[in-house]
């Protein structure tokens, strides 16, 4: 079914399957008593990824990698670990960081994930390019509630000092970013929201496609937010219109902020 989906976009892909059903995700759109929109997720177990899936993954990317037109690679999704599988997997990104590092250095990862997996790619000697934890994320990372006013300081601190570009999503208050040595507050237009799920990977995507085409890290980072907000605009996951990205990018405001 995902593979027919992607087909009829003409979306390129190159799935390594299993053995098992992909799982079903539901999402229930309500609202609270200011008409916000809230979301209830209805998630079912993912399937047990065998060592040969995970070994075969490894293989493909390797091979993606190798490939002097590979510029960004983005590993997405939060790892949980089996109870039954022999082996650890919960640095599995790190594996695949420790391997670019060695063999395609000109390859730039960016990591969207949370929990253990996000803990070991943080601790890891070789950092990712990129990571984008949302508030929450932070803050089960840190083992405390982050609040807003703390997030900049908190991006340079040592744990995180030496990882070049992060995104922290406040959900509608907006964004904050580091790149580099500098640090960033982006707003975020207020919109009707149909469904915020995959906005968080329609941001990272925005992000990589702005710079794989060469702007500045602030129009990378309007147009992350701008297709992450314009996901949420519509029903369907993962698509955007490209009219409403073009006008939320004039209405995305970035200014610096002192740390």
């Amino acid at each position: 079914f995902v593979m027919a989906d992607m087909d009829t976009y003409s979306l390129p892909h190159q799935f390594i399957q299993t053995q098992v059903e992909t799982r079903n995700a539901i999402t229930v759109i309500h609202h609270d008593e200011n008409n916000e929109v809230l979301q209830t997720e209805i998630v079912e177990s993912g399937p047990i990824v065998s060592v040969a899936n995970l070994d075969a993954l490894f293989e493909q990317i390797k091979q993606l990698v190798a490939q002097n037109d590979i510029h960004y690679i983005s590993l997405a999704g939060r790892i949980y670990q089996p109870k039954n599988l022999s082996i650890s997997i919960e640095n599995y990104y790190t594996k695949i960081l420790d391997y670019i590092a060695v063999y395609s250095p000109h390859v730039k990862v960016a990591v969207d994930s949370s929990g253990p997996s996000l803990h070991h790619v943080i601790t890891n000697k070789n950092k990712p390019f990129f990571i984008k934890p949302n508030i929450e994320e932070l803050s089960e990372y840190f083992g405390k509630d982050i609040q807003e006013k703390d997030v900049p300081r908190l991006l340079f601190s040592e744990t995180l000092k030496d990882i070049p570009g992060i995104l922290v999503t406040l959900g509608a208050k907006g964004a904050i970013a580091k790149y580099q040595d500098q640090c960033y507050f982006l707003t975020i237009p207020k919109v009707k929201v149909a469904n915020p799920t995959g906005s968080g990977d329609s941001t990272v995507a925005g992000l990589l496609a702005g710079l794989q085409k060469g702007c500045s890290i602030t129009d990378a980072l309007k147009l992350a937010i701008a297709c992450g907000t314009a996901n949420a605009m519509e029903t369907k996951v993962g698509f955007l219109k490209e009219e409403n990205v073009q006008k939320l990018l004039t209405e995305i405001n970035v200014t610096t902020v002192s740390v």
